[in-house]
């Protein structure tokens, strides 16, 4: 429309009234479809150019603000409600100035637009949570439970507290690489799921606490065994117990098999660090094994069970043993056909570390049997068996064949437990069991004070028993339990002590007279 046509009227005066230079606009006559020429253009594009200012923000870090809550909803029924009003107030435990730096890496962001995560974002969150795949792998970590990544942060995201305690582990398994701020982080994301935790306790304390609390705690008690703090795994313990005789005891946490799960393992492994009986009932877990999945016992394993039975007269206990033994020894080789691919696996990963899961219960009732009053010498050889199985455990089906706290502590208690033993007629009355037992003790005392200490008593049985060389060991052994994870390089050094040991005590021959004597 042309200027020159332009209506006049009432509508006309409110427009030309409405639309004044004073209101910050510059309104130009239409030029129909042809492009705006000179003043015109300059104008237009002067207009196009300018930025909007970004108005300053009036909150400071610290100060409340009001944002829509966010509902949070669990597979589980449980609901959680989230303010950044409440996030931000005094009184929170968060301090934004002491954040961790945010770190560069796949997964990391500075924000989080949609508010998916019920924690304040500082900058590395998702690069955590991207690395959390690594934290309960069995095959890298001998102590991690069986938790999938995706069942864990499905179940973290839906609380703050875990989700902290989650992020801390993320950050603590980090801190063996290269990144430094690692260590910061998980310092920060460790003393918020403190800080939560105690705070909903301290605020209800005569309530049943959630299962994500209950799992938040299982998880810090995981930090305190993997620093090997024993009094402190004891606190952290006996704190996990009460929460959960809160909710009515172990077996209502069924609605919630993740953290029943983590619940189980963790107190398995709070009792191996304390040398102590587990404190919840495994039993309420409803049973896996399947006998059928074993080959039959063998004639040794069936001496074994009559002998034991004979000389300690505890058949429930020597029946025990035998059947936990026998099922170590047949998942031991399952396992090692599955990673060497030799024929199509009887059972897949999940199903071998349940069974290695009740093993390891069985085994802790087996060392912490209450024997009766009158018991006898021969009633050491179950404890020395239950600590040795539990070390190959361990060292062996946790993962690579490796040295850690957990392999130490079990030799010392072997080393204990043989000390106060009659070790020669233990060696006359289960050759096999025992030098397998010294082995295995030997395997984990490997670069400590009691490597060849170990490494003698395994020349001395080898020669009482008629081996003369370490290659003979296996052939020996093959019948009772054998692996050649044995012969890892890891332990290289304790094989070297054995010969050794084997070549001075074969020209002294003093070990070989002294057994016959008692035999005599």
């Amino acid at each position: 429309m042309e200027a020159s046509n332009q209506e006049s009227g009432p509508d006309s005066q409110v427009l030309r009234t409405k639309d004044t230079p004073s209101e910050g606009f510059q309104f130009v006559p239409e030029t129909g479809v042809g492009r705006p020429q000179g003043p015109l253009r300059d104008i237009i594009r002067s207009r196009a150019k300018r930025k909007k200012a970004k108005p300053k923000s009036k909150y400071k870090a610290g100060s409340n603000r009001i944002v829509p809550v966010i509902r949070r909803t669990s597979d589980w029924g449980e609901l959680e409600l989230r303010s950044a009003s409440s996030i931000s107030s005094a009184d929170d435990v968060r301090d934004f100035t002491s954040s961790p730096s945010p770190s560069p890496g796949l997964g990391s962001a500075a924000l989080d637009p949609f508010s998916t995560l019920p924690i304040e974002e500082d900058g590395s969150s998702y690069f955590l949570l991207s690395q959390f795949h690594a934290i309960f792998n069995p095959d890298t970590h001998p102590y991690s439970c069986t938790l999938t990544k995706d069942e864990v942060i499905a179940f973290a995201i839906t609380d703050s507290a875990l989700l902290h305690a989650a992020l801390s582990h993320s950050a603590r398994t980090l801190c063996d690489t290269p990144r430094t701020e690692s260590i910061t982080e998980r310092d920060y994301h460790m003393g918020q799921a403190i800080s939560l935790v105690n705070k909903r306790i301290a605020q209800s304390p005569d309530e049943a606490v959630s299962f994500a609390t209950i799992l938040t705690v299982g998880w810090l008690t995981q930090f305190e065994v993997l620093s090997f703090s024993v009094e402190s795994i004891k606190i952290h313990l006996d704190g996990l117990e009460a929460l959960v005789n809160s909710r009515g005891g172990i077996q209502t946490l069924v609605d919630n098999p993740l953290t029943m799960k983590f619940i189980l393992w963790i107190d398995t492994v709070g009792s191996i660090a304390l040398n102590t009986k587990p404190r919840f009932e495994v039993a309420a877990i409803p049973s896996r094994e399947n006998p059928a999945d074993w080959d039959p016992l063998n004639h040794l394993a069936l001496r074994y069970k009559t002998k034991l039975s004979n000389l300690t007269r505890l058949p429930d206990l020597s029946k025990e043993t035998i059947d936990v033994y026998w099922g170590l020894r047949n998942i031991t080789a399952i396992k090692q056909a599955n990673a060497n691919l030799e024929k199509a696996p009887k059972l897949g990963w999940k199903e071998i570390f349940s069974h290695i899961s009740r093993f390891v219960n069985r085994l802790l009732g087996i060392v912490h049997y209450d024997l009766p009053p009158s018991r006898n010498q021969n009633d050491q050889i179950y404890a020395l068996f239950g600590n040795a199985a539990l070390s190959h455990i361990v060292m062996f089906l946790r993962g690579k064949p490796l040295r850690h706290s957990f392999s130490v502590l079990l030799s010392e208690r072997i080393r204990a437990g043989l000390e106060m033993a009659d070790l020669p007629s233990f060696q006359m009355q289960y050759p096999e069991m025992m030098l397998w037992i010294l082995i295995i003790g030997g395997l984990g005392a490997v670069k400590t004070q009691s490597q060849w200490w170990f490494a003698q008593l395994v020349a001395e049985s080898c020669l009482a028993t008629g081996i003369a060389r370490t290659s003979e060991i296996s052939f020996f052994l093959e019948e009772f339990f054998w692996t050649d994870q044995y012969i890892h390089p890891t332990f290289t050094e304790f094989w070297d002590d054995v010969a050794i040991a084997l070549e001075v005590d074969n020209s002294e021959g003093t070990v070989v007279d002294e057994l016959e004597s008692n035999k005599l």
